[in-house]
């Protein structure tokens, strides 16, 4: 007899979102993409909550976020949640620095293009944070979003004192 996947329906329900308070993340991955407008692209970072006792049928529950390539203070803020510090990766015509992740996107140069084909590797997968989460209603379904993330940079404040963390990253369309 043939191999065949067998399901119960309560196992194919998404869990509801967690409660709006301060959790404990980890970089799962990014799946990076063009966006619709093709100016830009979109990170989709797939975070897994940590923080003990927020499992559904004993797996750890996700949380994605559209890190957005046009949207630098995202980005920033959630470098910094994880203690690193973005990278220098380049100048631009004015020879200032251009800021980036740390860690490379192999397929980059091979598809610049195609953010599809890329994939991540550096030092924030499975990096542990604390973001502060909030519950957000999509296509009618409730789910869970990024509202800030706790920057955990030691002496940011004094290092960088002209940049000034999201406290509210959530968009009000």
């Amino acid at each position: 007899m043939p191999f065949q996947m067998g399901f119960t329906k309560e196992s194919l329900i998404a869990p509801p979102p967690v409660p709006d308070n301060l959790y404990t993340l980890k970089l799962v991955k990014f799946r990076p993409k063009a966006s619709e407008k093709g100016t830009s692209f979109n990170l989709n970072a797939q975070f897994e909550i940590t923080t003990p006792g927020f499992e559904h049928n004993g797996r750890a529950r996700m949380v994605y976020e559209s890190l957005n390539s046009n949207f630098g203070q995202s980005t920033l803020d959630y470098v910094h949640a994880t203690g690193l510090e973005l990278a220098v990766i380049g100048k631009d015509e004015n020879g200032e620095d251009l800021m980036g992740l740390p860690g490379v996107f192999v397929g980059q140069l091979e598809h610049p293009d195609d953010p599809s084909k890329w994939a991540y590797k550096g030092p924030l997968i499975g990096r542990g944070f604390q973001a502060e989460l909030t519950t957000t209603t999509y296509q009618d379904k409730k789910r869970n979003n990024v509202r800030a993330y706790i920057c955990s940079v030691p002496d940011c404040a004094v290092k960088y004192p002209d940049i000034k963390h999201s406290q509210n990253l959530i968009s009000n369309k």
